[in-house]
This record gives C-alpha cells, structure tokens and sequence, in this order.
C-alpha cells in the first residue's frame, strides 16, 4: 500500500525550486510538497494527490487555468464541463503571438477554463500542451462568488515569465477578485502556492490540512526549506 505525505513551508526564499523571483515583491509563497512510499516512477503529480489538491483548491477560490483539451467552440475533447464552469478563447494574436506561442511551444490559440469543481481543475495536472512535469502550467485564483476575471491573452502570457508572482499582484490592483496563483516548481514535483494575503494562504492550508487528514494521508508542516528539502530529497534534485 503507498503511503503519502503532504508536505508545506511557508516563506519560500530559496532559487532551487524554480519559482521565479524569491522571496516575491509582494505576498507570500508556500511550498506544496508530496512524497510517496514507494517512490513513483514517473515525476510530476501522481493522481491521488491532483484529486487532493484538486478538491482542497476549488473548496475555497475559483480557480483559472490554460487548457488545450477545449477546441475553439468550447466543445470539451473527451472531457466533462460543469454547469457553471466558464471556458473563453483568447484567440491567436497577431504573427508576433503566433511566433512566440511557437518558441514557449504552447497553442497558437490560448482557451482558459475556470472553475469551483475538482474534476475540471484536475485537467491542469495532466495537459500535454501545458505540461505542469515542465513547468509549462499556471493556476489563477479569484474569489469563489464571483465571475473570473477576465485576463488579455497578454495576461496569462506574462504568467508563465519568472517574475510571475509580481504580475498576480499587479493584476489584482486591474481585478481585485484575484487572490493568488499556483505554479509548478521543479520537476513539476513540487508547488508553488503564491497568496496576495496571509488570510488566503491560512484558509487554503487549513483546508489542505483538513482534506489530507481525511483522505488517510499524513500532513507534515515543514518549519523550514532545509526541512522540507530533507523530506523531498527523495524525489527532487536539488
């Protein structure tokens, strides 16, 4: 039988998670960390812990995020969409976008998705045209009553850069619904929770915590990066 830990560690300072600018201009970044035993042969997310996060998330914001499993009528490609789920087509952009869609090796045309429910969030974790494993995906959260925010092409773009947890804040000052974001960390093994407001990274933790306790898993908060790298040593290179 595997057994699984989730891992935290506030204040994330270090270079080697491949998060962009540490520690951020503004807010708070918390490490997301999970370690199975035995070890999983492939990185990434294993399904169990997607289903975790998937359900913890949505319990408390809406959550955003790119997706090429929608064609460009919204139609879902084998995939079920919920009721109040909302997909947008930010379309193809000019010849520069479609140039560099190409070099960030994304889709030309870029679909968002957005939602409350933890079957359409768990998508993010298994795109192939936004590989989280590559660090090819971003998560967006807003306040989970009200309508999405609705980002530029050029928005989400500036997402995927290093100084991506600066542009959530200034992209909260435009739409003020906005909360957060989640990116993947190196080797897609580890996450990056980044929270414009201490009250946002407690309420999600708390969640994370309570979800994990009740999904038969161990929750282990790490009171350092040395301790949290010692737990995921295993499983990263770092």
């Amino acid at each position: 039988m595997t057994q699984i830990s989730i891992l935290s560690c506030r204040k994330a300072q270090q270079k080697y998670w491949q998060l962009g600018v540490l520690p951020p201009v503004a807010g708070h970044m918390t490490l997301i960390g999970w370690r199975l035993n035995p070890l999983p042969v492939e990185g990434g997310v294993p399904h169990s812990v997607a289903v975790l996060l998937a359900e913890a998330l949505t319990a408390v914001t809406r959550v955003g995020f790119p997706s090429s499993l929608f064609d460009p009528f919204w139609r879902q490609k084998g995939t079920t969409l919920a009721e109040d789920d909302f997909v947008r087509s930010l379309g193809k952009g000019g010849w520069c976008d479609r140039i560099n869609a190409v070099w960030r090796r994304i889709p030309a045309e870029i679909i968002t998705v957005s939602t409350r429910h933890p079957l359409t969030m768990q998508m993010l974790f298994d795109d192939a045209l936004y590989p989280w494993a590559q660090q090819g995906q971003v998560a967006l959260f807003s306040a989970a009553e009200t309508m999405p925010p609705e980002l530029r092409r050029s928005d989400w773009l500036s997402l995927f850069g290093g100084d991506w947890a600066e542009r959530v804040a200034r992209l909260a000052i435009r739409f003020p619904s906005i909360a957060g974001a989640l990116r993947p960390g190196v080797d897609g093994d580890v996450a990056g929770l980044f929270s414009l407001s201490p009250e946002f990274e407690s309420a999600v933790l708390t969640v994370l915590e309570e979800r994990t306790r009740q999904a038969g898993m161990v929750w282990n908060p790490c009171p350092s990066e040395d301790a949290f790298s010692e737990c995921m040593r295993a499983t990263l290179s770092v």
